[in-house]
């Protein structure tokens, strides 16, 4: 049996989109509903699958149900802001370039965008994955007074010509400086 990961836009079905958001821990979007509606709501989103086939028998092909391993799911406008909302990938198909390869096809959908933004958790993990496609690390103490919380991990992609840091510490950087290759 080979497997080879495809991607799509094709919404995939809501049992399968529990079974990944199981899969990784994230329970808060298994309220009945709730993962539809994120999806609906999305600007844009890919999914990663895993397609197996096996050498045909007689009794049919060798082609079996494919499996949603990963997704990435944006939200914004489309002109001035992309907000990376949720990226995830199945953890027995994790570090197999399908989270990289889906946060790429993201960059480039939306390299038009003045502000592509995300925030993920303070894990070494997190980070090590993130600076490996060229984003940085900034604290951000506006996040801190409105969550309750330090932010950590904020980075703003831009479309402009300069990078800076604003006064609250959010890091704005051009698209530009990350390099094509990512």
């Amino acid at each position: 049996m080979t497997t080879r990961i495809a991607y799509n836009h094709a919404r995939p079905t809501t049992s399968r989109l529990e079974e990944l958001y199981r899969s990784v821990g994230w329970s808060t979007y298994l309220a009945p509903g709730r993962l539809d509606a994120c999806l609906n709501g999305s600007l844009w989103f890919e999914a990663a699958w895993a397609v197996s086939t096996t050498l045909p028998t007689s009794s049919g092909s060798g082609a079996s149900e494919p499996e949603l391993v990963g997704l990435i799911r944006v939200v914004g406008d489309d002109a001035s802001i992309a907000y990376v909302q949720d990226l995830l990938v199945k953890p027995n198909h994790q570090r197999r370039g399908i989270a990289t390869r889906i946060m790429r096809d993201a960059f480039k959908r939306f390299e038009h965008v003045r502000q592509f933004v995300l925030l993920t958790d303070d894990t070494a993990a997190s980070r090590a994955f993130y600076e490996s496609l060229g984003l940085v690390q900034v604290a951000s103490p506006v996040a801190a007074r409105s969550t309750g919380r330090r932010m950590v991990d904020c980075l703003i992609v831009t479309t402009g010509p300069r990078a800076y840091r604003r006064q609250d510490g959010i890091a704005i950087v051009p698209l530009a400086l990350r390099g094509r290759d990512g």
